[in-house]
């Protein structure tokens, strides 16, 4: 009788299992399997660290229905990522979030930027998901994506804490440092304010920018300096303290902008120069994608026109600007699927930058090449507003090639969500309209009116349906009213 190659208990017929080659009694199997399926996660968990604000957004998902997770399948969570990223298109849902979490324009157009950043770092998630269980299974061990979720989930959370702790004790330090005898509460705070507002942790910035709380400070305040305080107060300080950052910022910048149309860099920080190139683009007729803090990819904006498509990486250096700003841009090239890629920079670029970038197609902005740009702009003397994908309606023409180019991309988002939810070649525009209410419904979310031309772009794009935007209306209508909505 052969024993098992684990515990060497004897094997029988009905406690006989094989894996990795080896022949183990059913208990062991079970080890083997969690050790198997442990050991992949903490691998890939290890080496992907900016992708946790996506992790966590599909655990947001996870956390609402317990079930969301089949066995075998993703469909059900890969279909509510596509209606979260869709509902941010969406000019009504727009204004009710916005008025739901009371944010100004600004603090809300940066929630947004975080929240798409989040939702396609979930898609890639979910895509890692899938390899990583078939690479589990090739090694001869169970795994479906409910229990693949959970241990996940275990190893996410003690990740996180570490990271909180870690940076936690970074700008404790940084705040004893800089008020020294003078330490209290709320200087603790302010300062905490300002010393993350343009530091490199990005997050934490972001997060500031948003409007909401922030944990990561009152985990300063309460463990490392041993303040008593609550979500409210560090609230109300945080913001308070943000106001009076944001009308330093414009007191200082009002003599730039009356020297013409963009004003001067000069002066900038990083942040402030990013915002600043997103102008400078927008005046030149792009429509911009301004990307989040954290987990950019190696770009910060992404201008589109017509067919280009170009990332776009500001480099506010003091120094001469490096191959490694080439590399990164390079590679978000690719992960935006864009067809150009610039570097610019107020500053100069190193020999080996230039080379490198003129092997991979890089164009280069130095701090001359962008004064000529500013120069032609402000010679043109035509202020170009920034166009909000929130106000497509309000403008002038259906026809503006910026509008028909943001509905194109809603409208394939879109369409990769119907599929999602039974849709299919050959299907009537009645079919099409009733099965997208019933999605929208099982979210609660309506169809708002800015969605109808995208539903309309849609349905001829991928159906080859011609339908009016009156007739997808009165049938989203129609739908509603069957569905109580």
């Amino acid at each position: 009788m052969e024993n098992c190659s684990r515990c060497s208990k004897s094997l029988t017929f009905l406690n006989r299992r094989k894996v990795r080659e080896l022949e183990v009694c059913s208990s062991c199997l079970r080890d083997i399997q969690r050790e198997v399926i442990e050991e992949k996660v903490s691998l890939y968990l290890k080496n992907k660290k900016d992708f946790f604000p996506g992790i966590n957004k599909v655990f947001e998902l996870f956390n609402k229905d317990l079930g969301l997770f089949k066995k075998d399948s993703l469909e059900k969570p890969k279909r509510l990522l596509g209606l979260e990223y869709f509902y941010l298109t969406d000019k009504e849902s727009l204004k009710r979030l916005q008025a739901e979490k009371g944010l100004d324009n600004v603090a809300f157009s940066k929630w947004k930027s975080l929240e798409i950043s989040k939702i396609n770092l979930g898609h890639i998630f979910l895509e890692d998901l899938e390899k990583l269980r078939k690479l589990i299974l090739h090694e001869g061990v169970k795994a479906d994506f409910d229990n693949l979720m959970k241990v996940i989930s275990d190893h996410l959370t003690g990740l996180l804490e570490d990271e909180l702790d870690k940076t936690a004790r970074i700008l404790a330090d940084g705040v004893k440092k800089l008020l020294g005898e003078g330490i209290n509460k709320e200087n603790s705070l302010k300062t905490l304010v300002r010393t993350t507002h343009d530091s490199p942790i990005k997050d934490v910035r972001e997060e500031m920018r948003a409007g909401g709380s922030n944990p990561l400070f009152i985990k300063v305040l309460t463990e490392h300096l041993g303040f008593k305080t609550n979500e409210s107060e560090v609230s109300r300080i945080v913001s308070k303290e943000l106001e009076e950052i944001e009308l330093e910022d414009f007191k200082e910048g009002m003599s730039s902008q009356k020297q013409g149309v963009l004003g001067d860099f000069s002066g900038l920080n990083g942040f402030q120069f990013q915002t600043y190139l997103k102008n400078l683009f927008e005046a030149l007729g792009y429509l911009v994608e301004e990307l989040p803090l954290s987990g950019d990819q190696g770009a910060d904006l992404v201008i589109n026109k017509n067919d280009e498509r170009v990332v776009i990486q500001a480099k506010k250096y003091v120094k001469l600007v490096p191959n490694n700003a080439i590399q990164e841009v390079v590679a978000s090239k690719e992960y935006y699927k864009a067809n150009g890629a610039i570097v610019v920079t107020d500053n100069e670029f190193t020999k080996s930058a230039i080379a490198l970038a003129e092997s991979n197609n890089v164009e280069l902005w130095d701090g001359n090449k962008l004064r000529e740009v500013i120069s032609e702009i402000e010679t043109k003397a035509k202020p170009y507003r920034a166009l909000d994908l929130n106000k497509l309606s309000e403008l002038k023409t259906e026809s503006d090639p910026k509008v028909v180019s943001a509905r194109e991309k809603a409208a394939d988002t879109l369409f990769k969500m119907s599929s999602m939810v039974g849709l299919k070649p050959g299907d009537s525009k009645e079919t099409i309209i009733k099965k997208l209410v019933e999605a929208f419904k099982s979210q609660s979310r309506p169809i708002g009116e800015d969605s109808l031309p995208i539903v309309k772009i849609m349905s001829k794009k991928y159906f080859g349906i011609d339908v009016s935007i009156k007739e997808v209306k009165e049938l989203i209508n129609r739908y509603k009213t069957k569905l109580q909505l």
